[in-house]
């Protein structure tokens, strides 16, 4: 099939359905035979970082739905009692405390990961106060080479003096 002959077939169509569009109230009109023209789509290029984020949100979507609820995992009303109490004990961050800062902290953390053992999800011994910070990059890294293998048990206990870099 020719261009020539695509454009034809295009242009049937076109005026085919003209002829059946009403006005849509948006201040274009179809009349007989004639279609209002229309300015073309703007071409732009996708946004790596909107990319980037909407697959990390998606991979977090998939990973939650995987672990199941905050209470199914022990974290019910029992533990926020628990974690209020030991808060009021234990207010300051204790990695930050080992290394001469003061900052709030915000996380009761499980020295030792539980992975659904009860009796060491409740043993206060194995609990330390973090701030955010402190929880979520030094120890989920420490956290991550234990369970890999690559870390001691007592690398999990973040209130010992820690290299600059990590604040």
């Amino acid at each position: 099939m020719t261009l020539r002959q695509k454009l034809d077939i295009e242009w049937e169509h076109r005026e085919r359905t003209a002829n059946t569009l009403a006005p849509d109230g948006a201040g274009v009109f179809a009349f007989e035979g004639f279609n209002m023209p229309s300015m073309p789509g703007r071409w732009r290029p996708p946004h790596q970082g909107e990319t980037a984020e909407v697959a990390q949100r998606e991979r977090h979507q998939r990973h939650d739905r995987r672990r199941g609820s905050a209470a199914s995992r022990g974290y019910g009303s029992r533990w926020q009692k628990a974690r209020a109490t030991f808060l009021l004990r234990h207010p300051l961050c204790v990695c930050h405390l080992a290394n001469g800062r003061v900052e709030p902290a915000t996380v009761v953390d499980h020295i030792v990961p539980h992975q659904g053992d009860q009796s060491l999800f409740w043993d206060s011994g194995n609990w330390q106060a973090l701030c955010q910070s402190c929880h979520d990059s030094i120890k989920a890294r420490v956290e991550d080479a234990f369970l890999k293998g690559n870390a001691s048990r007592q690398e999990l206990r973040l209130d010992r003096e820690m290299p600059e870099l990590f604040f």
